[in-house]
């Protein structure tokens, strides 16, 4: 019942977006965050990040997918995944590859490890905080389309506010690992401009942190298929809307995408999970 409700919504959050401009096609590269060889924050029950981004970023290449039936534009989306280790700038190049008019990274959120407690439930340790939950989203002030990337930015967090998630603050705190600038504090986008797969991307480009896997309650509701069905539309809206100001740009057509993508080349991770310890953002005027 909860899951045909989410349905409902998803519905609903389409016909509250703005209409596309019929005939266009527009392409939208979905990266799964992180890998199975290195799968990011563990979950307080102790699932990788990764099964959660790969969760969302099906249901949403589905969701868009779908879109087409009642649209006049087309939305063709791919998925960027690999279960083997994956460079970063790798992401970005597929992406440019099949000419892509946007990219968007599904990620799940931790929190600094000093704020981490732990229990042991039926014999297992358990990393936990009850202190951060809710959703952020991310863009890059060194990616060549900034301006567009924030607009698909603010709409997506407008979208995740109108669905009731609360903008989850503590990327903005004064310490190590965190001090991220807003760049837009009522929709929930921060500057994190060093994020590699948002300032080498030469398209629009935006990261999704769609809750705090290490906080209990949320860990729960994010498990569930009505939570992930509501994500699923906020983006959803966000992208429609976006794409309904900024017509397609014609492109040469090419080659049917790739829906997973693998790389047999291991590479250093250029970003951390959170809890690692980053120098602050530059000022807008760097």
């Amino acid at each position: 019942m909860k899951f045909y409700a989410a349905a409902i919504l998803f519905i609903l959050a389409l016909a509250c977006s703005a209409e596309l401009a019929a005939g266009e096609t527009y392409i939208v590269a979905i990266d799964v965050g992180h890998t199975k060889a290195s799968p990011g924050a563990i979950s307080v029950t102790g699932r990788p990040e990764y099964e959660f981004n790969r969760e969302i970023a099906r249901q949403l290449e589905e969701r868009l997918k779908e879109t087409n039936k009642d649209a006049g534009a087309t939305i063709k989306p791919f998925i960027i995944s690999s279960e083997k280790p994956m460079a970063l700038t790798a992401r970005t190049k597929i992406a440019a590859s099949k000419n892509a008019d946007l990219f968007i990274s599904i990620h799940h959120d931790s929190a600094q490890d000093q704020y981490l407690e732990e229990r042991e439930v039926n014999g297992k340790e358990e990393r936990f905080t009850n202190e951060f939950s809710g959703y952020s989203v991310f863009v890059s002030r060194k990616n060549p389309r900034y301006d567009e990337s924030l607009d698909v930015a603010r709409r997506i967090g407008h979208a995740m506010q109108s669905s009731k998630f609360k903008f989850a603050k503590h990327h903005h705190e004064k310490i190590a690992g965190e001090n991220r600038p807003f760049a837009d504090e009522d929709a929930g986008v921060y500057a994190f401009d060093d994020l590699v797969v948002l300032k080498t991307a030469t398209m629009p480009a935006v990261l999704v942190e769609c809750g705090v896997i290490v906080n209990p309650k949320e860990e729960q509701a994010l498990l569930k298929k009505d939570t992930q069905a509501t994500i699923t539309a906020a983006i959803v809206r966000g992208i429609r809307d976006h794409f309904a100001k900024a017509p397609a740009i014609p492109r040469v057509q090419k080659d049917d995408v790739i829906i997973e993508t693998n790389s047999p080349a291991p590479s250093p991770r250029h970003y951390p999970r959170p809890g690692a310890t980053l120098a602050p953002s530059p000022s807008p005027d760097n």
